[in-house]
């Protein structure tokens, strides 16, 4: 998670004092930010499942683990409901 905070906060930071140098300030902290989300995508699953069992829901693990996987594609069309074109 550090990565894509320090990702993000890098992306919204860059700026362009020398040409064409805003380009690679963005690949880098993209870079990174992509480093974090996809070490954390998986955990996503494994983290929802302990939780249910810590809660004794074992019953609702399946409807709960089901439940993180299924927003993905929610979010994943979200932006481009909002593009300004």
């Amino acid at each position: 998670m550090t990565f894509a905070v320090i990702g993000s906060i890098a992306s919204s930071l860059a700026f362009d004092y020398n040409g064409n140098c805003i380009y690679y300030l963005l690949f880098l902290a993209r870079f990174w930010l992509g480093v974090g989300i996809g070490g954390e995508y998986p955990l996503a699953a494994s983290i929802s499942s302990e939780a249910s069992e810590a809660n004794k829901q074992q019953k609702h693990r399946g409807k709960q683990v089901s439940a993180v996987f299924s927003m993905q594609g929610i979010y994943n069309v979200h932006p481009f409901a909002y593009d300004s074109h």
